[in-house]
Protein backbone atom coordinates (compact mmCIF):
# COMPACT_ATOMS: atom_id res chain seq x y z
CA UNK A 1 0.00 0.00 0.00
CA UNK A 2 2.85 2.36 0.93
CA UNK A 3 4.70 1.49 -2.30
CA UNK A 4 1.49 2.10 -4.26
CA UNK A 5 1.11 5.53 -2.67
CA UNK A 6 4.75 6.31 -3.47
CA UNK A 7 4.14 5.44 -7.12
CA UNK A 8 1.09 7.67 -7.19
CA UNK A 9 3.12 10.47 -5.59
CA UNK A 10 5.90 10.02 -8.14
CA UNK A 11 3.41 10.19 -11.01
CA UNK A 12 1.77 13.29 -9.53
CA UNK A 13 5.17 14.90 -9.03
CA UNK A 14 6.17 14.11 -12.63
CA UNK A 15 2.86 15.43 -13.91
CA UNK A 16 3.28 18.59 -11.84
CA UNK A 17 6.78 19.12 -13.24
CA UNK A 18 5.51 18.72 -16.81
CA UNK A 19 2.62 21.11 -16.17
CA UNK A 20 4.93 23.59 -14.47
CA UNK A 21 7.38 23.41 -17.38
CA UNK A 22 4.54 23.96 -19.87
CA UNK A 23 3.18 26.91 -17.88
CA UNK A 24 6.60 28.49 -17.57
CA UNK A 25 7.47 28.07 -21.24
CA UNK A 26 4.07 28.93 -22.67
CA UNK A 27 3.49 31.53 -20.04
CA UNK A 28 6.67 33.26 -21.11
CA UNK A 29 5.47 33.10 -24.66
CA UNK A 30 2.07 34.44 -23.66
CA UNK A 31 3.77 37.15 -21.67
CA UNK A 32 5.90 37.94 -24.71
CA UNK A 33 2.86 38.01 -26.97
CA UNK A 34 0.98 40.23 -24.58
CA UNK A 35 3.88 42.65 -24.48
CA UNK A 36 4.10 42.60 -28.26
CA UNK A 37 0.40 43.26 -28.47
CA UNK A 38 0.75 46.19 -26.10
CA UNK A 39 3.52 47.53 -28.35
CA UNK A 40 1.51 47.05 -31.55
CA UNK A 41 -0.62 50.17 -32.02
CA UNK A 42 -2.91 48.35 -34.45
CA UNK A 43 -4.01 45.82 -31.82
CA UNK A 44 -4.43 48.56 -29.25
CA UNK A 45 -6.50 50.58 -31.70
CA UNK A 46 -8.74 47.65 -32.52
CA UNK A 47 -9.44 46.76 -28.90
CA UNK A 48 -9.85 50.28 -27.57
CA UNK A 49 -11.30 52.36 -30.40
CA UNK A 50 -13.24 50.13 -32.77
CA UNK A 51 -16.51 48.26 -32.46
CA UNK A 52 -17.18 45.16 -34.53
CA UNK A 53 -19.71 45.64 -37.30
CA UNK A 54 -20.98 43.61 -40.21
CA UNK A 55 -20.15 44.65 -43.79
CA UNK A 56 -21.85 47.79 -45.07
CA UNK A 57 -23.40 47.97 -48.54
CA UNK A 58 -25.12 51.19 -49.59
CA UNK A 59 -26.89 51.82 -52.92
CA UNK A 60 -28.77 55.05 -52.28
CA UNK A 61 -29.18 57.90 -49.82
CA UNK A 62 -31.83 56.10 -47.79
CA UNK A 63 -29.53 53.18 -47.12
CA UNK A 64 -26.70 55.61 -46.34
CA UNK A 65 -28.81 57.32 -43.70
CA UNK A 66 -29.72 53.96 -42.18
CA UNK A 67 -26.10 52.84 -41.63
CA UNK A 68 -24.65 56.23 -40.64
CA UNK A 69 -23.53 56.81 -37.05
CA UNK A 70 -24.75 60.37 -37.12
CA UNK A 71 -24.77 63.54 -39.16
CA UNK A 72 -22.24 66.20 -39.98
CA UNK A 73 -20.03 65.56 -42.81
CA UNK A 74 -20.93 69.12 -43.82
CA UNK A 75 -23.24 70.56 -46.44
CA UNK A 76 -26.61 70.27 -44.78
CA UNK A 77 -25.73 67.45 -42.40
CA UNK A 78 -23.97 64.84 -44.42
CA UNK A 79 -23.56 61.42 -42.94
CA UNK A 80 -20.68 59.90 -41.05
CA UNK A 81 -19.59 56.26 -40.75
CA UNK A 82 -17.08 55.95 -37.96
CA UNK A 83 -15.41 53.70 -35.43
CA UNK A 84 -16.07 50.26 -36.93
CA UNK A 85 -13.91 47.17 -37.10
CA UNK A 86 -15.44 45.89 -40.31
CA UNK A 87 -14.75 43.68 -43.30
CA UNK A 88 -15.90 46.08 -46.05
CA UNK A 89 -17.69 49.33 -46.80
CA UNK A 90 -19.38 49.60 -50.21
CA UNK A 91 -21.14 52.83 -51.24
CA UNK A 92 -22.54 53.62 -54.68
CA UNK A 93 -25.01 56.01 -56.33
CA UNK A 94 -25.46 58.33 -53.37
CA UNK A 95 -25.93 62.09 -53.68
CA UNK A 96 -25.49 63.20 -50.07
CA UNK A 97 -22.11 64.09 -48.60
CA UNK A 98 -20.58 61.40 -46.41
CA UNK A 99 -17.42 60.77 -44.47
CA UNK A 100 -15.87 57.39 -43.62
CA UNK A 101 -13.44 57.85 -40.75
CA UNK A 102 -11.62 56.01 -37.98
CA UNK A 103 -12.51 52.53 -39.24
CA UNK A 104 -10.41 49.38 -39.40
CA UNK A 105 -11.23 47.49 -42.60
CA UNK A 106 -9.97 44.03 -43.49
CA UNK A 107 -11.65 42.12 -46.28
CA UNK A 108 -9.60 39.11 -47.29
CA UNK A 109 -11.89 38.43 -50.27
CA UNK A 110 -12.14 41.87 -51.85
CA UNK A 111 -11.93 45.64 -51.48
CA UNK A 112 -11.73 47.35 -48.13
CA UNK A 113 -13.53 50.59 -49.05
CA UNK A 114 -15.30 50.69 -52.42
CA UNK A 115 -16.83 53.96 -53.64
CA UNK A 116 -18.48 54.12 -57.07
CA UNK A 117 -20.57 56.70 -58.92
CA UNK A 118 -21.32 58.94 -55.97
CA UNK A 119 -22.12 62.61 -56.52
CA UNK A 120 -19.16 64.85 -57.31
CA UNK A 121 -17.31 66.08 -54.25
CA UNK A 122 -19.38 64.18 -51.69
CA UNK A 123 -16.91 61.45 -50.58
CA UNK A 124 -14.33 61.91 -47.83
CA UNK A 125 -12.24 58.96 -46.62
CA UNK A 126 -10.28 60.00 -43.53
CA UNK A 127 -8.04 58.23 -41.01
CA UNK A 128 -8.95 54.62 -41.77
CA UNK A 129 -6.75 51.54 -41.67
CA UNK A 130 -7.24 49.27 -44.70
CA UNK A 131 -4.97 46.34 -44.06
CA UNK A 132 -4.54 42.96 -45.79
CA UNK A 133 -7.51 43.23 -48.12
CA UNK A 134 -7.92 40.73 -50.95
CA UNK A 135 -8.01 43.53 -53.55
CA UNK A 136 -7.47 47.28 -53.02
CA UNK A 137 -7.43 48.93 -49.65
CA UNK A 138 -9.47 51.86 -51.04
CA UNK A 139 -10.91 52.27 -54.55
CA UNK A 140 -12.69 55.38 -55.81
CA UNK A 141 -14.47 54.85 -59.12
CA UNK A 142 -16.36 57.45 -61.19
CA UNK A 143 -16.40 59.82 -58.22
CA UNK A 144 -14.54 63.05 -58.93
CA UNK A 145 -13.42 65.65 -56.37
CA UNK A 146 -13.12 62.98 -53.66
CA UNK A 147 -10.86 63.42 -50.63
CA UNK A 148 -8.69 60.56 -49.35
CA UNK A 149 -6.56 61.67 -46.41
CA UNK A 150 -4.70 60.26 -43.39
CA UNK A 151 -5.35 56.61 -44.24
CA UNK A 152 -3.06 53.63 -43.77
CA UNK A 153 -3.29 51.12 -46.63
CA UNK A 154 -0.79 48.31 -46.13
CA UNK A 155 -0.36 44.68 -47.19
CA UNK A 156 -3.19 44.69 -49.70
CA UNK A 157 -3.27 42.07 -52.42
CA UNK A 158 -3.70 44.64 -55.20
CA UNK A 159 -3.12 48.35 -54.58
CA UNK A 160 -3.17 50.52 -51.49
CA UNK A 161 -5.35 53.22 -53.07
CA UNK A 162 -6.87 53.26 -56.54
CA UNK A 163 -8.51 56.15 -58.37
CA UNK A 164 -10.29 55.41 -61.63
CA UNK A 165 -12.14 58.09 -63.58
CA UNK A 166 -12.12 60.24 -60.46
CA UNK A 167 -10.37 63.44 -61.45
CA UNK A 168 -9.73 66.51 -59.30
CA UNK A 169 -9.41 64.36 -56.19
CA UNK A 170 -7.01 64.92 -53.29
CA UNK A 171 -4.89 62.09 -51.90
CA UNK A 172 -2.86 63.38 -48.96
CA UNK A 173 -1.06 62.20 -45.83
CA UNK A 174 -1.67 58.51 -46.52
CA UNK A 175 0.71 55.62 -45.88
CA UNK A 176 0.90 52.86 -48.50
CA UNK A 177 3.26 50.06 -47.56
CA UNK A 178 3.92 46.48 -48.66
CA UNK A 179 1.08 46.33 -51.18
CA UNK A 180 1.49 43.63 -53.79
CA UNK A 181 1.25 45.95 -56.78
CA UNK A 182 1.10 49.75 -56.43
CA UNK A 183 0.91 52.09 -53.51
CA UNK A 184 -1.43 54.40 -55.43
CA UNK A 185 -2.73 53.88 -58.97
CA UNK A 186 -4.33 56.83 -60.78
CA UNK A 187 -6.08 55.99 -64.05
CA UNK A 188 -8.17 58.31 -66.25
CA UNK A 189 -8.18 60.85 -63.42
CA UNK A 190 -6.75 64.27 -64.38
CA UNK A 191 -5.82 67.08 -62.00
CA UNK A 192 -5.29 64.79 -58.99
CA UNK A 193 -3.23 66.11 -56.08
CA UNK A 194 -0.92 63.51 -54.48
CA UNK A 195 0.89 65.12 -51.57
CA UNK A 196 2.57 64.25 -48.28
CA UNK A 197 2.04 60.51 -48.75
CA UNK A 198 4.52 57.88 -47.58
CA UNK A 199 5.32 54.85 -49.75
CA UNK A 200 7.38 51.86 -48.70
CA UNK A 201 8.17 48.48 -50.24
CA UNK A 202 5.28 48.31 -52.68
CA UNK A 203 5.66 45.49 -55.17
CA UNK A 204 5.40 47.29 -58.51
CA UNK A 205 5.40 51.06 -58.04
CA UNK A 206 4.69 53.63 -55.41
CA UNK A 207 2.62 55.74 -57.83
CA UNK A 208 1.35 54.45 -61.17
CA UNK A 209 -0.44 57.05 -63.33
CA UNK A 210 -2.17 56.65 -66.69
CA UNK A 211 -4.12 59.22 -68.70
CA UNK A 212 -4.22 61.50 -65.67
CA UNK A 213 -2.85 64.73 -67.09
CA UNK A 214 -2.02 67.78 -65.00
CA UNK A 215 -1.74 65.83 -61.78
CA UNK A 216 0.61 67.04 -59.04
CA UNK A 217 2.98 64.75 -57.14
CA UNK A 218 4.70 66.71 -54.40
CA UNK A 219 6.18 66.39 -50.92
CA UNK A 220 5.88 62.59 -50.90
CA UNK A 221 8.29 60.22 -49.17
CA UNK A 222 9.54 57.05 -50.88
CA UNK A 223 11.29 54.41 -48.76
CA UNK A 224 12.68 51.41 -50.64
CA UNK A 225 10.28 52.52 -53.33
CA UNK A 226 10.18 54.86 -56.31
CA UNK A 227 8.02 56.98 -58.50
CA UNK A 228 7.84 54.40 -61.31
CA UNK A 229 9.05 50.89 -61.99
CA UNK A 230 10.62 51.59 -65.37
CA UNK A 231 7.58 50.26 -67.23
CA UNK A 232 4.80 52.43 -65.79
CA UNK A 233 5.96 55.57 -67.58
CA UNK A 234 6.61 53.69 -70.84
CA UNK A 235 2.91 53.65 -71.53
CA UNK A 236 2.60 57.44 -71.13
CA UNK A 237 2.87 59.94 -73.93
CA UNK A 238 5.44 62.72 -73.79
CA UNK A 239 2.63 65.24 -73.50
CA UNK A 240 1.20 63.51 -70.46
CA UNK A 241 4.54 63.23 -68.70
CA UNK A 242 5.25 66.91 -69.31
CA UNK A 243 1.84 67.86 -67.91
CA UNK A 244 2.69 66.51 -64.44
CA UNK A 245 4.05 68.67 -61.66
CA UNK A 246 6.55 66.59 -59.70
CA UNK A 247 8.54 68.38 -57.01
CA UNK A 248 9.93 68.21 -53.47
CA UNK A 249 9.72 64.42 -53.19
CA UNK A 250 12.37 62.27 -51.51
CA UNK A 251 13.58 58.72 -52.16
CA UNK A 252 15.41 57.02 -49.30
CA UNK A 253 16.12 60.36 -47.71
CA UNK A 254 17.53 61.97 -50.85
CA UNK A 255 15.88 64.27 -53.41
CA UNK A 256 13.87 62.50 -56.09
CA UNK A 257 15.01 64.12 -59.33
CA UNK A 258 12.37 64.82 -61.98
CA UNK A 259 13.77 66.94 -64.80
CA UNK A 260 11.75 68.21 -67.75
CA UNK A 261 12.90 70.03 -70.89
CA UNK A 262 16.49 70.43 -69.65
CA UNK A 263 19.15 71.05 -72.31
CA UNK A 264 22.95 71.24 -72.35
CA UNK A 265 23.36 70.59 -68.62
CA UNK A 266 25.00 68.28 -66.09
CA UNK A 267 22.89 66.89 -63.26
CA UNK A 268 24.84 67.79 -60.13
CA UNK A 269 24.13 66.74 -56.56
CA UNK A 270 23.11 63.40 -55.06
CA UNK A 271 19.72 61.88 -55.78
CA UNK A 272 17.66 58.94 -54.56
CA UNK A 273 16.14 58.48 -58.03
CA UNK A 274 16.49 60.36 -61.33
CA UNK A 275 13.88 60.78 -64.07
CA UNK A 276 14.52 62.78 -67.26
CA UNK A 277 11.67 63.74 -69.60
CA UNK A 278 12.20 65.41 -72.98
CA UNK A 279 15.77 66.47 -72.21
CA UNK A 280 18.65 66.93 -74.66
CA UNK A 281 22.42 66.79 -74.19
CA UNK A 282 22.26 66.14 -70.45
CA UNK A 283 25.03 64.39 -68.48
CA UNK A 284 24.29 62.26 -65.42
CA UNK A 285 27.39 61.08 -63.60
CA UNK A 286 28.72 59.74 -60.32
CA UNK A 287 25.34 58.79 -58.87
CA UNK A 288 24.88 55.86 -56.47
CA UNK A 289 21.22 54.84 -56.42
CA UNK A 290 19.70 51.80 -54.74
CA UNK A 291 16.43 50.37 -53.43
CA UNK A 292 14.08 52.26 -55.72
CA UNK A 293 12.09 50.85 -58.61
CA UNK A 294 14.30 52.36 -61.33
CA UNK A 295 17.57 54.05 -60.49
CA UNK A 296 17.88 56.30 -63.57
CA UNK A 297 15.07 56.58 -66.13
CA UNK A 298 14.97 58.51 -69.43
CA UNK A 299 11.82 59.24 -71.45
CA UNK A 300 11.79 60.99 -74.81
CA UNK A 301 15.35 62.28 -74.37
CA UNK A 302 18.15 62.76 -76.90
CA UNK A 303 21.94 62.72 -76.64
CA UNK A 304 22.03 61.87 -72.93
CA UNK A 305 25.28 60.65 -71.35
CA UNK A 306 25.37 58.44 -68.25
CA UNK A 307 28.88 58.14 -66.83
CA UNK A 308 30.26 56.36 -63.75
CA UNK A 309 26.91 55.71 -62.10
CA UNK A 310 26.17 52.79 -59.77
CA UNK A 311 22.61 51.47 -59.64
CA UNK A 312 22.07 48.39 -57.50
CA UNK A 313 19.24 46.55 -55.76
CA UNK A 314 16.54 48.17 -57.88
CA UNK A 315 13.94 46.71 -60.20
CA UNK A 316 15.84 48.29 -63.08
CA UNK A 317 19.24 49.87 -62.69
CA UNK A 318 18.97 52.10 -65.77
CA UNK A 319 15.98 52.18 -68.12
CA UNK A 320 15.20 54.39 -71.08
CA UNK A 321 12.33 54.66 -73.52
CA UNK A 322 12.19 56.46 -76.84
CA UNK A 323 15.52 58.14 -76.07
CA UNK A 324 17.86 58.13 -79.05
CA UNK A 325 21.63 58.65 -79.21
CA UNK A 326 22.13 57.78 -75.54
CA UNK A 327 25.65 56.92 -74.36
CA UNK A 328 26.43 54.88 -71.24
CA UNK A 329 30.06 54.65 -70.09
CA UNK A 330 31.51 52.95 -67.00
CA UNK A 331 28.21 52.36 -65.22
CA UNK A 332 27.73 49.49 -62.78
CA UNK A 333 24.31 47.87 -62.45
CA UNK A 334 24.17 44.85 -60.15
CA UNK A 335 21.63 43.11 -58.00
CA UNK A 336 18.70 44.47 -60.01
CA UNK A 337 15.90 42.60 -61.76
CA UNK A 338 17.25 44.24 -64.92
CA UNK A 339 20.63 45.90 -65.26
CA UNK A 340 20.10 48.15 -68.30
CA UNK A 341 16.81 48.23 -70.22
CA UNK A 342 16.76 49.90 -73.67
CA UNK A 343 13.27 50.31 -75.15
CA UNK A 344 12.56 51.82 -78.58
CA UNK A 345 15.78 53.84 -78.44
CA UNK A 346 17.97 53.93 -81.56
CA UNK A 347 21.70 54.70 -81.78
CA UNK A 348 22.48 53.67 -78.21
CA UNK A 349 26.16 53.27 -77.29
CA UNK A 350 27.26 51.17 -74.29
CA UNK A 351 30.96 51.16 -73.36
CA UNK A 352 32.68 49.54 -70.36
CA UNK A 353 29.52 48.95 -68.36
CA UNK A 354 29.18 46.14 -65.83
CA UNK A 355 25.79 44.43 -65.59
CA UNK A 356 26.32 41.30 -63.53
CA UNK A 357 24.30 39.44 -60.91
CA UNK A 358 20.96 40.76 -62.14
CA UNK A 359 17.81 39.07 -63.37
CA UNK A 360 19.07 40.01 -66.83
CA UNK A 361 22.13 42.02 -67.80
CA UNK A 362 21.35 44.28 -70.78
CA UNK A 363 18.06 44.08 -72.68
CA UNK A 364 17.35 45.80 -76.01
CA UNK A 365 13.75 45.98 -77.24
CA UNK A 366 12.85 47.32 -80.69
CA UNK A 367 16.02 49.43 -80.88
CA UNK A 368 18.21 49.88 -83.97
CA UNK A 369 21.86 50.64 -84.63
CA UNK A 370 23.23 50.09 -81.11
CA UNK A 371 26.93 49.72 -80.30
CA UNK A 372 28.05 47.63 -77.32
CA UNK A 373 31.78 47.54 -76.58
CA UNK A 374 33.74 46.10 -73.64
CA UNK A 375 30.72 45.48 -71.44
CA UNK A 376 30.72 42.75 -68.79
CA UNK A 377 27.53 40.81 -68.15
CA UNK A 378 28.20 37.79 -65.95
CA UNK A 379 26.21 35.63 -63.55
CA UNK A 380 22.78 36.93 -64.48
CA UNK A 381 19.69 34.79 -63.96
CA UNK A 382 18.68 35.41 -67.58
CA UNK A 383 21.00 36.24 -70.45
CA UNK A 384 23.95 38.58 -70.48
CA UNK A 385 22.87 40.70 -73.47
CA UNK A 386 19.52 40.21 -75.23
CA UNK A 387 18.06 41.67 -78.43
CA UNK A 388 14.37 41.46 -79.34
CA UNK A 389 13.13 43.05 -82.57
CA UNK A 390 16.48 44.80 -83.03
CA UNK A 391 18.51 45.46 -86.21
CA UNK A 392 22.02 46.69 -87.02
CA UNK A 393 23.46 45.94 -83.59
CA UNK A 394 27.24 45.89 -83.24
CA UNK A 395 28.85 43.97 -80.36
CA UNK A 396 32.62 43.99 -79.83
CA UNK A 397 34.81 42.65 -77.01
CA UNK A 398 31.96 42.05 -74.57
CA UNK A 399 32.27 39.42 -71.83
CA UNK A 400 29.17 37.37 -71.02
CA UNK A 401 30.03 34.39 -68.84
CA UNK A 402 28.17 32.06 -66.49
CA UNK A 403 24.68 33.38 -67.13
CA UNK A 404 21.72 31.09 -66.55
CA UNK A 405 20.28 32.05 -69.92
CA UNK A 406 22.46 32.77 -72.95
CA UNK A 407 25.62 34.81 -73.10
CA UNK A 408 24.28 36.81 -76.05
CA UNK A 409 20.78 36.26 -77.39
CA UNK A 410 19.02 37.44 -80.57
CA UNK A 411 15.40 36.57 -81.20
CA UNK A 412 14.24 35.53 -84.67
CA UNK A 413 12.89 39.04 -85.37
CA UNK A 414 16.36 40.62 -85.06
CA UNK A 415 19.01 40.77 -87.75
CA UNK A 416 21.74 42.53 -89.72
CA UNK A 417 24.01 42.66 -86.69
CA UNK A 418 27.75 42.10 -86.20
CA UNK A 419 29.45 40.28 -83.31
CA UNK A 420 33.24 40.54 -83.02
CA UNK A 421 35.62 39.06 -80.42
CA UNK A 422 33.03 38.59 -77.70
CA UNK A 423 33.76 36.15 -74.87
CA UNK A 424 30.85 33.93 -73.86
CA UNK A 425 31.73 30.98 -71.63
CA UNK A 426 29.77 28.51 -69.55
CA UNK A 427 26.32 29.99 -70.07
CA UNK A 428 23.63 27.53 -69.11
CA UNK A 429 21.30 27.77 -72.13
CA UNK A 430 23.99 28.48 -74.69
CA UNK A 431 26.78 30.95 -75.31
CA UNK A 432 25.36 32.77 -78.34
CA UNK A 433 21.92 32.18 -79.77
CA UNK A 434 21.75 33.78 -83.14
CA UNK A 435 19.11 32.43 -85.56
CA UNK A 436 18.95 35.54 -87.75
CA UNK A 437 21.31 36.93 -90.39
CA UNK A 438 23.92 38.07 -87.90
CA UNK A 439 27.63 37.94 -88.64
CA UNK A 440 29.80 36.42 -85.90
CA UNK A 441 33.56 37.00 -86.09
CA UNK A 442 36.14 35.35 -83.84
CA UNK A 443 33.87 34.45 -80.93
CA UNK A 444 35.71 33.07 -77.91
CA UNK A 445 33.63 30.36 -76.28
CA UNK A 446 33.89 27.23 -74.24
CA UNK A 447 31.37 24.85 -72.74
CA UNK A 448 27.97 25.06 -74.46
CA UNK A 449 28.40 25.80 -78.13
CA UNK A 450 27.74 28.94 -80.10
CA UNK A 451 24.94 28.65 -82.63
CA UNK A 452 23.86 30.82 -85.55
CA UNK A 453 21.25 28.32 -86.69
CA UNK A 454 18.99 26.08 -84.67
CA UNK A 455 20.44 22.64 -84.01
CA UNK A 456 19.49 19.66 -81.89
CA UNK A 457 20.82 21.57 -78.89
CA UNK A 458 19.27 24.92 -79.74
CA UNK A 459 16.17 23.94 -81.69
CA UNK A 460 13.81 26.83 -81.08
CA UNK A 461 10.93 24.83 -82.50
CA UNK A 462 11.12 22.32 -79.66
CA UNK A 463 9.10 23.24 -76.59
CA UNK A 464 11.68 21.48 -74.41
CA UNK A 465 14.72 23.25 -75.86
CA UNK A 466 16.52 26.00 -73.93
CA UNK A 467 16.15 28.35 -76.88
CA UNK A 468 12.40 27.87 -76.95
CA UNK A 469 12.02 28.39 -73.22
CA UNK A 470 14.20 31.48 -73.18
CA UNK A 471 12.44 32.90 -76.24
CA UNK A 472 9.16 32.54 -74.43
CA UNK A 473 10.56 34.40 -71.40
CA UNK A 474 11.76 37.27 -73.58
CA UNK A 475 8.48 37.39 -75.47
CA UNK A 476 6.61 37.56 -72.16
CA UNK A 477 8.84 40.40 -70.94
CA UNK A 478 8.32 42.28 -74.19
CA UNK A 479 4.60 41.59 -73.97
CA UNK A 480 4.54 43.09 -70.48
CA UNK A 481 6.16 46.26 -71.83
CA UNK A 482 3.61 46.55 -74.64
CA UNK A 483 0.71 45.68 -72.35
CA UNK A 484 1.77 48.30 -69.84
CA UNK A 485 1.59 50.87 -72.62
CA UNK A 486 -1.99 49.84 -73.30
CA UNK A 487 -2.96 49.98 -69.61
CA UNK A 488 -3.92 46.33 -69.31
CA UNK A 489 -1.71 45.92 -66.22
Amino acid sequence: MVEHNKNIARRNLLFSIVVLFFLVSSGGQLLHQTAAQRQDPRNKTITQQYTSHGPIAVHNDTELAAVANSGTGEVNTPYIISGWNITSIYITRTKKHFRIENCWIKNQLGYGIYIESVATGTATIDNNTCDSNGKDGIIIYYSGFSTIVNNTCNNNEWHGIELRSSGYSTVANNTCKDNRYNGIIVDFSPWVLLTNNTFQNNGRSAISPFISKFSTICNNTFINDGLNDGLDFHRLSKEELLSYTVENNTANGLPLGYFENVTDSTINGTYGQINLINCRNVIIKNQNISNVKTGIALYYCQETQLINNTCHSNKFGISFHNSGSTTLINNTCSGNFGGINVDESDFTTLINNSCSNNGFGIYFWDSRSSISVNNTCNNNDGSGISFVKCFYSNLTNNVCNSNRGYGIYFDSFSGSSILTNNTCNENKEGNVYNPADTTTTNPTTSGTKTSSTPSSETDISSSSSPAFKYSILLIVFGFLISVKKRNYL
